[in-house]
C-alpha cells in the first residue's frame, strides 16, 4: 500500500485528517494532532498542523540531531537488513523454529476476515488471558460486535496475516503499510498452539514479503519491553534492533516547542 492509498483508506474509514504545510495530520483527540502517516519525520520549522485543529498541540518524530522532547524506544529493522532476510541469515535456533512453524502452519495474507471471525475472537481472548494487558478476556464476548466492527474498519488500511493450523486460524499479525514503512501493530496467538510455532512462521513470512516488495525501508515492531526481555530477544533474533526515535511535542497549534528531554515514555 502506498502512502496515498493508506491516507485514502483512513479518510474513507472516517478518521479526521487534514492537510497543512504540505503534509497530512490526524486529530487523535480534540485540539491535538499527530502525523497521519505513522512515524513520519517532521521539520518543525516548516511543518505544523492547522492551528484550529491543533489548539492544544501536536507530537511527531523529528530527524536525528534536531531538538527533541524525548524518545520512543522502538524495535526497528532497516532496509539493509530487510534485503538480507532469509533462513540462512537467521541464527540457528531461530531458523529451526521457523522451519518447524512453516512445516506445521500455512501462513496467508487474509483478503477477507469474515470467515475467520470466531477464530480471531478466540485468538484475542487467549492472548488477553496470557498477557493480562489491553482489553480483558470478557470484553471480546460482551462487546463482540463493537470489537468486530473496529476490526473490519481497520482492515481497510491494515494487512492481516494469519497462521492456519489444521484448518483453524491460530495466530495473526496486523500490519500497517504506509509507503516505505511497515508497522506491526498487532500480534496475537492462541496459547494452546504456541508449541507449533505460528509466530515464528508469521513473522518470517511477513519479513520475506517486505523483502520482496523492495520498497520497504524500515519496519517497526513495537516498543522495547522492560518487563519481558524474552519478547525483545524474540524480535532481535529476526534482525530487529532497539533504537531511540526522537520525538517533539509542540503546543499552541504547534507553534511552541515543549522540550522535556528527560521524558522518554512516548506518552
Amino acid at each position: 500500500m502506498t502512502a496515498e492509498e493508506y491516507l485514502t483508506a483512513r479518510k474513507l474509514a472516517g478518521f479526521p485528517l487534514h492537510r497543512h504545510n504540505g503534509m497530512w495530520w490526524e486529530n487523535v483527540r480534540w485540539g491535538y494532532c499527530k502525523p497521519a502517516i505513522l512515524y513520519e519525520e517532521v521539520d518543525p520549522q516548516r511543518q505544523a498542523p492547522a492551528f484550529w485543529r491543533a489548539a492544544l498541540g501536536c507530537v511527531h518524530r523529528v530527524p536525528p540531531g534536531r531538538a527533541a522532547s524525548g524518545h520512543w524506544h522502538s524495535l526497528i529493522m532497516r532496509r539493509e537488513q530487510i534485503a538480507r532476510v532469509s533462513l540462512e541469515t537467521m541464527e540457528s535456533k531461530r531458523r529451526n523454529l521457523i522451519r518447524k512453524g512453516l512445516r506445521l502452519n500455512q501462513v496467508v495474507k487474509l483478503s477477507d476476515l469474515k470467515p475467520y471471525r470466531e477464530d480471531l475472537t478466540q485468538v484475542a481472548i487467549s492472548t488477553a488471558i496470557r498477557n493480562q494487558r489491553g482489553h480483558p478476556p470478557e470484553y471480546y464476548r460482551k462487546h463482540g460486535d463493537e470489537w468486530w466492527t473496529t476490526i473490519l474498519r481497520g482492515s481497510a488500511y491494515t494487512e492481516f496475516w494469519g497462521a492456519i493450523h489444521e484448518g483453524r486460524l491460530i495466530a495473526y499479525l496486523a500490519v500497517q503499510i504506509t509507503g516505505h514503512r511497515a508497522i506491526i501493530d498487532g500480534a496475537k496467538s492462541m496459547t494452546e498452539f504456541l508449541h507449533v510455532n505460528p509466530n515464528d512462521a508469521l513473522v518470517f513470512t511477513f519479513l520475506e514479503s517486505c523483502r520482496d516488495r523492495g520498497t520497504i525501508a524500515e519496519i517497526f515492531y513495537g516498543g522495547w519491553s522492560t518487563d519481558k526481555p524474552s519478547l525483545n530477544h524474540f524480535k532481535e533474533s529476526f534482525g530487529f534492533r532497539g533504537e531511540k526515535i526522537p520525538y517533539l511535542r509542540r503546543v499552541f497549534g504547534g507553534r511552541i516547542n515543549w522540550r522535556t528531554a528527560c521524558a522518554e515514555d512516548g506518552t
